[in-house]
């Protein structure tokens, strides 16, 4: 079973993007202390600091250009009962992203919710509890207090079995959210993953599939800066294995003939807390982005463009306003 009691939520969803119209069971767990932000982003974080603005003028660093507008979008308009499938690692801030975005939808009215989270066993193991890596105790708790009085699916992803699994799981969904992946020395499933989704999407005829991604992988849109070039370097050296098994991702599901939006998030900061806003980049020469935004803030623009299409076959970059 997948349904689970969701609060009624009537408050509005402000949104900020430019050109953008408009949206097992597990028993409860203490509180993990939230664990040091990964060495990569500590270090573009330490190298970002120690440039004057004056300096980042000249590199096109600046991040604090301020939103194109703003756009109320209304959660509450939905007027018919939508299912969306939301799937998520079980390790990796992106995988966190894909566990934030659950409880949003569960929060959301109208809105049947099907999370699954996945695992590679062989690497990974099969404990499937629930922690993010957040820095906010209250957020983890609220997270983990979601997590324990709902049902949800468990799939090993390198199980034979597992794409017949998705297949039913897939069912009369009219979106799937995924985030499977991560950007740290975990587990490279990605696309593993993908291929096994996308190809029980079109056998359940699930035509949507909104999919997590990263900055630095294909044309993100940022404009060139001294933090683009170190990611860039990053991925082509240390992080080589990260960049190629989230490249496959995106071109599996760019090759489906699924109706995509594949979605880069930026540095998601265990310590950025959630603004409910966002910026997003859709072409060239929309501006920059902030270089960490909040893991909430990316899984809430997710489940909006499930649930509200307004994006079709397309890539974004999104960050905080």
């Amino acid at each position: 079973m997948y349904l689970a009691s969701r609060e009624p939520e009537t408050a509005s969803t402000r949104v900020c993007i430019p050109g953008y119209p408009g949206t097992h069971m597990h028993t409860p767990i203490a509180p993990l202390p939230a664990r040091k932000l990964q060495l990569p982003l500590q270090l573009v974080l330490l190298l970002t600091i120690s440039i004057t603005k004056s300096t980042a003028e000249v590199l096109g660093t600046i991040v604090d250009r301020p939103c194109a507008k703003k756009v109320n979008r209304m959660i509450s308009g939905i007027t018919t009962v939508k299912t969306v499938a939301i799937l998520f690692g079980i390790k990796g801030g992106l995988s966190d992203v894909g566990k934030f975005a659950a409880q949003h939808a569960l929060k959301m009215p109208g809105v049947t919710v099907r999370p699954i989270a996945l695992s590679l066993e062989a690497e990974e193991g099969n404990d499937f509890s629930i922690q993010v890596d957040v820095k906010d105790e209250g957020a983890q708790m609220q997270l983990q207090n979601t997590f324990s009085g709902i049902q949800y699916e468990t799939l090993d992803i390198g199980d034979p079995s597992a794409q017949g699994k998705l297949e039913v799981a897939f069912k009369g969904v009219d979106a799937v959210v995924s985030c499977i992946g991560n950007r740290q020395n975990h587990a490279k499933w990605c696309t593993l993953g993908s291929q096994k989704i996308t190809t029980a999407m079109k056998a359940a005829k699930a035509k949507r599939i909104i999919q997590l991604s990263s900055m630095g992988v294909g044309d993100d849109y940022l404009p060139l800066s001294l933090i683009k070039v170190l990611w860039g370097c990053m991925l082509s050296t240390t992080h080589r294995s990260v960049y190629k098994d989230l490249v496959e991702m995106e071109a599996t599901v760019m090759s489906s003939n699924l109706d995509f939006v594949i979605v880069r998030p930026m540095g998601i900061d265990p310590a950025e807390k959630p603004m409910g806003t966002w910026k997003i980049l859709t072409k060239r020469g929309e501006g920059n982005l902030p270089i960490t935004c909040a893991k909430q803030d990316v899984a809430l623009f997710m489940v909006t463009e499930a649930l509200n299409p307004s994006l079709h076959k397309t890539f974004i970059t999104i960050g905080k306003c």
